[in-house]
């Protein structure tokens, strides 16, 4: 059994709320990276899985929704856990997220309208990316180069 990384830090005496998710690492012809910045964070699109979807399809449906993306993923580039609090949902999460390279294969229309899409050198995404299991990810992405 693969060991899973775990980004962050729990804290004593709180519950974590399990949430299976997946992101993708997306690049576009200059080899910046796409980045969903929300008004309180930044991160790879991607979400929270619906119950029975897949990694892609999650990842399919969350680009779609957060910067109008149609995605085709084509690699794994691995699995982490981040343990963070959601200062929109008020809650603390045990984020089992999946990673995943992905491609724009169309455009449709975007639905989150507090969701802005960035595109960004892989060293700047680093640097502005709210958690560090995003960030593993694209430093991941480039041995898929």
């Amino acid at each position: 059994m693969q060991d899973v990384l775990v980004f962050g830090t729990r804290t004593a005496g709180v519950g974590y709320k399990h949430r299976p998710s997946a992101y993708a690492v997306v690049r576009n012809q200059r080899g910046e990276i796409a980045v969903a910045r929300t008004p309180v964070a930044c991160y790879l699109p991607g979400g929270g899985m619906d119950p029975g979807e897949s990694p892609q399809q999650t990842i399919e449906r969350e680009g779609r929704e957060e910067c109008g993306f149609i995605l085709r993923a084509t690699a794994s580039i691995g699995k982490a856990l981040e343990i963070c609090y959601s200062a929109e949902e008020r809650e603390y999460f045990e984020k089992d997220s999946a990673f995943m390279l992905a491609e724009i294969a169309g455009y449709g229309t975007k639905t989150e309208a507090d969701h802005e899409l960035l595109w960004l050198a892989p060293e700047a995404a680093i640097k502005v990316l709210t958690h560090g299991s995003h960030r593993w990810a694209v430093e991941r992405s480039a041995d898929f180069s």
